[in-house]
């Protein structure tokens, strides 16, 4: 059974798409985490904004994939 009749030519132009992110270095938001200190208050410790992460994207159509593309 062919949902399109006789015309396939929809499913040749349709593509689909993702894209993912991955932490290299087993980052997990902490946010809602507080730390209490009795010892050393004035101290602090720089962090970066945001952890170093890589993104992968992928596509693919009936007749074609693309990627992965890092």
């Amino acid at each position: 059974m062919n949902l399109f009749g006789e015309d396939d030519e929809l499913l040749d132009i349709t593509w689909y798409s993702d894209e993912a992110w991955f932490h290299l270095t087993g980052y997990v938001n902490s946010q809602n985490t507080c730390i209490w200190a009795t010892e050393h208050s004035h101290e602090i410790q720089e962090v970066p904004l945001h952890s170093e992460k890589t993104g992968v994207w992928c596509t693919n159509s009936r007749r074609r994939t693309i990627g992965p593309i890092f």
